[in-house]
């Protein structure tokens, strides 16, 4: 069976015009850790490897032992550590805005990334 998964932390799609594709695209969706309803901070990695994992779990637990994958942002990260790692479970993949590695970043870019709070996030927290 093949099935097509989108693989993004997100739900919006990128333009207004895609929304009909993505929303058959996307019937099967796992909700990433730390995002939605799931709990903030897990008691185990919080990394793209791991939710990589959790992909594969989510496609055994649904009964797909294959899967096309769409991936934007995070989720294009995910879904490369999976075809990295789980070859055998990808059909096709359509990747968008990933960056596997952080090297190609301005220094200062990196900098930043090393020093931001999880806090800083909070939609309710008031802005500087």
């Amino acid at each position: 069976m093949e099935v097509a998964r989108r693989s993004s932390c997100s739900t919006a799609p990128p333009s207004p015009s895609s929304g009909v594709l993505f929303a058959a695209l996307s019937r099967d969706r796992p909700e990433r850790m730390g995002h939605g309803r799931t709990e903030d901070k897990p008691d185990r990695p919080f990394d793209f490897h791991q939710m990589a994992e959790d992909t594969v779990a989510f496609m055994q637990a649904i009964g797909v032992g294959r899967g096309d994958l769409i991936g934007w942002s995070d989720g294009g990260n995910i879904a490369l550590d999976l075809a990295i790692n789980h070859p055998e479970r990808i059909g096709r993949m359509a990747i968008t805005g990933a960056n596997f590695r952080v090297d190609g970043f301005a220094p200062e870019v990196i900098e930043w990334i090393k020093q931001v709070k999880p806090e800083e996030f909070d939609p309710a927290a008031p802005r500087r």
